[in-house]
């Protein structure tokens, strides 16, 4: 009796362009940090004691997201565990050195709050855009994504006393507006 033929074609569930892109923890945690960086600038800008606390706290989350996205991914034949996530740990340990030195900066009047604020997103969009260079591609993307709303954040702090204004005035103009409504409609 003959063994059984066996594929050489992969199967496309697993492999190849066909596979199946799903939207995990790790995924998540990328969009959360996304989310929450540019709450950590107003954070600094506000406190920069708490600030401080938020972009330490923040540095953790995403070394465990990218050792988790890492953990995922085959090894090269000859990579050791160790030395995948010894990499990773001093990547990290890096973007932790730099926090602590742009708070030292701070803390002997060198920098502003605000300028703290964004150089803290700075610090960790490179780290994160390094991280997806090196480690994974996801992290390359919200790195570049970080950097990007950290220009945002710059231009809104630098034209809040032009764009606040005129906020107010739309919103002024829009309550007016509905209270002649309310006293021209019929009871």
């Amino acid at each position: 009796m003959s063994p059984e033929p066996t594929s050489t074609v992969p199967d496309p569930k697993t492999h190849g362009p066909a596979q199946r892109w799903h939207f995990g923890v790790a995924e998540g945690l990328l969009v959360l940090i996304f989310l929450v960086s540019a709450i950590g600038v107003a954070v600094t800008d506000i406190s920069p004691t708490w600030g401080h606390k938020f972009w330490l706290a923040l540095v953790p989350l995403l070394a465990l997201s990218s050792i988790h996205r890492r953990a995922q991914r085959p090894r090269k034949i000859g990579e050791s565990w160790l030395r995948l996530f010894g990499s990773e740990l001093f990547h990290w340990a890096g973007l932790l050195a730099v926090l602590q030195l742009a708070f030292m900066l701070y803390n002997t009047n060198r920098i502003n709050a605000p300028e703290l604020g964004i150089f803290s997103l700075l610090s960790v969009a490179l780290a994160t855009f390094l991280a997806g260079v090196h480690f994974d591609w996801h992290f390359a993307v919200l790195g570049a994504l970080l950097g990007l709303s950290a220009l945002l954040v710059a231009w809104v702090e630098a034209s809040i006393w032009f764009v606040m204004p005129i906020a107010l005035i739309a919103v002024l103009v829009l309550l007016w507006i509905q209270r002649r409504r309310s006293r021209s409609a019929p009871a």
